[in-house]
């Protein structure tokens, strides 16, 4: 090996011809450290490809930007030049990318199949199916036709880093990663495109839309109003909210009432007259249920609360309530208090007694001075715990996963499969996450420290996994690399015109959901941001959270069912 060195103190390794890697020379003291050695490291090697990277990920090209995918094309380049990253690397960032993912889609992932209709998670099915449909027939026509191959072109087509993750730890091949890598840009391009050329192909009218999603929302998420009743039906004199039942009956709250000239926070105690005035929260069917159960609304009536009365909102963090419905808790028998409103993420959820308590939760409590210290108590309302990371519950899943992973399982006569570290670890952040709570431990994340440990996994595995294939890059360009981008491109747009044509014109669903729904299943915040742009209608966001989480683990079961059949 010869070495060129320049006052500068940046010298060219060239190893039998062909340069292979820049190296830098540090003077110290008389000390010289040479960054060929540092490369040797995997910590130093790991932590300067993603830091390359995430520069190479921020630059901007007509708005267009490969964000954290820079680092998977650092890292091949690196790779290419012998730079090596350890396989344990790549395990680990696989471990939290997926874990990370399971915990925050576990209810939804659940509640999908059972809250928003069979259409949005039919459509996903056919959408992705209509890809891997396309891949297969195409590598096969074209002679690509082992898994690595496929999944490699899958993935990039769909533009998926999770599925990436799912098939890496599947099937051990350095096509896979190479594949994807070659098609990924062009198939972000195509999506863009297609988000933002289809409105005006089709002649979408957003006014027009806008108006329909409107109403459709309102019709399917009314909102939660307050009114105000003066009590006229002498049928409940006398009596006590405990007695009319009142939030059963109605599925409204009363959160203050007018007796006499005082205005008090009431309990399920507390006894109804006439001529008293009451203020109930809840939606137009339930004002509507209160109106004939009560008397007619009034307007302008002063119902400010007396001074030992006051509302706050308290956050849910004392574990001990985590998992308890509103009735178990009994704020209104223990604490003379009442829960009105209760908000959890960017939804307000309709009050009932069998709603159950989630880590994070936030309600509105209609109480007295007297007791709003002891309910706050109660509740916990710990702010910096909330935004703290218990990492317990974080090590459990992931053990519990990793075993599941290992399990053989008997699917028919000699045929078994094993989830591997993907699918274990997925189906028990799914399971644990629905769950919530298994004794003292809350199986949940802040979403700050969601986020974060989403974004490390996958930097780490990209950074990993593209060392690795970047080892291998050379025999990509003897393999016809054009014909890999073209099966490609179709693997990307087919799906996305597919997905439409039956969207809209068998299932019927309208454009702005719709779009939703394809974004979702395509796990493509991109195509949502671009559609956005042009509506404020709230089903657009409803419509990607349903199917995005079943996307995402519909993505990574597929390679375990493409490898199984392939083979």
């Amino acid at each position: 090996m010869s070495v060129w060195a320049f006052d500068c103190s940046v010298c060219l390794w060239k190893t039998e011809g062909n340069f292979s890697i820049v190296g830098v020379f540090i003077h110290s003291n008389n000390n010289i450290v040479c960054m060929d050695e540092l490369f040797t490291q995997g910590l130093f090697a790991l932590f300067f490809v993603i830091s390359i990277g995430l520069v190479l990920g921020r630059v901007k090209i007509r708005g267009f930007s490969l964000d954290v995918s820079g680092v998977i094309f650092i890292a091949m380049l690196l790779g290419y030049w012998g730079i090596e990253i350890p396989k344990m690397f790549q395990n680990f960032g696989i471990l939290l990318f997926i874990f990370t993912i399971g915990i925050q889609s576990g209810p939804g992932f659940f509640n999908s199949f059972i809250s928003n209709g069979k259409k949005p998670i039919l459509l996903t099915l056919i959408l992705i199916g209509s890809g891997v449909l396309v891949t297969v027939v195409l590598c096969y026509v074209f002679g690509f036709g082992n898994i690595g191959s496929i999944l490699g072109v899958f993935n990039g087509g769909m533009a998926s880093s999770i599925g990436l993750a799912a098939s890496i730890d599947v099937v051990s091949s350095a096509e896979t990663s190479l594949n994807y890598s070659l098609i990924y840009p062009f198939a972000v391009i195509i999506t863009i495109l297609f988000f933002q050329l289809i409105p005006s192909i089709v002649r979408v009218d957003f006014s027009k839309e806008n108006a329909i999603e409107a109403e459709d929302s309102r019709r399917r998420n009314p909102a939660i109003i307050r009114k105000d009743y003066k009590i006229e039906n002498p049928n409940i004199e006398n009596k006590t909210i405990r007695d009319l039942n009142f939030r059963a009956t109605t599925g409204a709250t009363i959160s203050r009432i007018k007796h006499l000239g005082e205005v008090v926070n009431p309990t399920l105690n507390t006894v109804l007259s006439l001529g008293d005035t009451i203020r109930v929260i809840g939606t137009d069917e339930s004002h509507q249920k209160a109106g004939l159960l009560l008397g007619k609304s009034v307007d302008n009536e002063n119902m400010e609360l007396q001074a030992q009365y006051e509302n706050i909102w308290l956050l849910v963090t004392n574990k001990r309530v985590v998992g308890k419905t509103l009735e178990e808790i009994n704020l209104s028998g223990i604490f003379n208090s009442n829960v009105i409103r209760l908000q959890r993420g960017n939804s307000e959820l309709e009050i009932s007694g069998k709603l159950k308590i989630r880590y994070g939760d936030r309600l509105q409590i209609a109480t007295d001075i007297s007791h709003a210290e002891a309910v706050t108590e109660f509740l916990g309302n710990n702010i910096k715990q909330a935004a703290d990371t218990d990492f317990l519950p974080i090590t459990l899943g992931i053990i519990i996963g990793i075993f599941i992973g290992s399990l053989t399982i008997p699917i028919h006569n000699s045929l078994q499969i094993k989830l591997g570290l993907s699918g274990g670890v997925l189906i028990s952040s799914l399971i644990l996450s629905y769950i919530g709570k298994t004794g003292p431990i809350i199986w949940a994340m802040s979403n700050v420290s969601n986020n974060l440990f989403r974004q490390l996994g996958l930097l780490i595995f990209l950074a990993a996994v593209g060392t690795d294939a970047g080892a291998h890059l050379t025999d990509v360009f003897n393999r016809q690399s054009i014909v890999i981008v073209a099966i490609g491109c179709l693997v990307a747009v087919l799906p996305m015109i597919i997905g439409y044509v039956v969207g809209r014109y068998f299932f019927k669903i309208s454009f702005i959901p719709l779009m939703g729904i394809m974004s979702g299943a395509l796990n493509s915040t991109l195509g949502l941001t671009i559609i956005g742009v042009k509506t404020e209608s709230e089903n657009l966001q409803t419509n990607y959270t349903t199917t995005y989480p079943f996307a995402l683990v519909l993505m990574i079961i597929l390679p375990q069912i493409l490898s199984i059949i392939i083979k």
